[in-house]
């Protein structure tokens, strides 16, 4: 019986210190949490009951039709996520009176073998929702909750242990939402403005297709860009016109329009989506306006009138992420360190 008293003892001390260790907190008020050995049970039960749910909405392939909510054992015997891999904390970030909950789960689907991707939860009208707009990754066990706000929201920054990364990732809260610095400079202008999108004139590729469109796009990809004929590109790139899809908008108001359009095959595949191609029309010849690898769509496209150059910005979307891209000298670009190429 003493035994089974002293096992139990040094196991429930175990269990304890293992969810209950305090955090670091440095004289500035920022609180340092190591998630190896600070995480909560309570706020990682909350987690991990959410990422099931988000695991509903990846449309996994073989797996559309799982609710993981109520079939968790899949979760864990097919993408290894269950209680155990998901740490995470509690902190009140605007000092409402009502904790967040920061955590991640240590998976392949959220994150790979060496990084993990962070959630930050909010409870809004009774149902917790995900406050970091876009994913963001960090490669440690810790997470700095920095004593400095910004919109009444602590910073948040994540650890980076990797040779090849030389800075920590910084998230700060803006209209809802967590943002890297980076992404609210890029994106101020969406961010800010909840009505957008509402006032842009918006296109959809798909649904706006017509055969003149495809027939120009087939016919520059095969003649000046692939410079091939139709079956040597489909031993290439199994390019057949089928795998093409275009409209027709005039993004100058020159009266001509430009031909904007997917193709569907392994060379104009972005990660994610088909890449927007643009081509205008100069001297009765079409010429490509866009880079191949700069952006992919997936729905719509929004137009916003740029009277400095003379064409309308496109917003688009780029891994999920809308980016705008901007006519810079002679093509479409979202960023002008990378000018056209052609």
């Amino acid at each position: 019986v003493l035994v089974l008293v002293i096992i139990c003892f040094f196991t429930f001390s175990k269990i304890k210190s293992y969810y209950d260790n305090k955090p670091k907190v440095l004289p500035n008020g920022t609180v340092v949490y190591d998630f190896s050995t600070q995480r909560q049970q309570k706020a990682s039960k909350i987690l991990y009951g959410y990422i099931l749910s988000d695991m509903n909405n990846l449309s996994l392939y073989n797996y559309k039709h799982i609710d993981f909510t109520k079939n968790s054992e899949i979760a864990k015997s097919k993408f290894d996520i269950d209680i155990n891999k998901v740490y995470a904390i509690y902190f009140d970030l605007n000092d409402d009176g009502e904790n967040e909950i920061i955590g991640y789960v240590d998976a392949f689907l959220y994150g790979g073998a060496t990084r993990n991707q962070i959630f930050i939860l909010q409870k809004i009208n009774n149902a917790y929702i995900n406050i970091v707009k876009y994913p963001k990754y960090f490669w440690s066990n810790k997470i700095i909750i920095s004593s400095q706000k910004t919109n009444d929201y602590r910073n948040v920054i994540l650890e980076i242990k990797d040779e090849s990364i030389n800075r920590n990732i910084k998230l700060n809260y803006h209209n809802k939402f967590y943002y890297s610095p980076d992404e609210y400079k890029e994106l101020k202008e969406i961010i800010d403005n909840d009505n957008f999108f509402k006032d842009k004139e918006s296109h959809n590729i798909i649904k706006e297709e017509n055969t003149v469109a495809n027939k120009i796009l087939y016919k520059y990809v095969l003649e000046q860009d692939l410079k091939m004929n139709e079956k040597e590109a489909y031993n290439f790139t199994k390019l057949t016109y089928e795998s093409v899809t275009a409209a027709e908008i005039d993004l100058n108001n020159d009266g001509k329009k430009e031909i904007l359009g997917i193709i569907r095959a392994g060379y104009y595949w972005g990660r994610l989506y088909p890449i927007l191609i643009i081509l205008e029309e100069k001297n009765n010849n079409y010429v490509k306006i866009s880079k191949y690898d700069d952006i992919s769509v997936a729905d719509d496209i929004y137009l916003n009138q740029n009277k400095k150059t003379g064409y309308y910005d496109i917003i688009a979307f780029r891994y999920d992420k809308p980016v705008i891209l901007k006519y810079h000298k002679k093509c479409y670009i979202y960023n002008e360190n990378t000018p056209c190429y052609y």
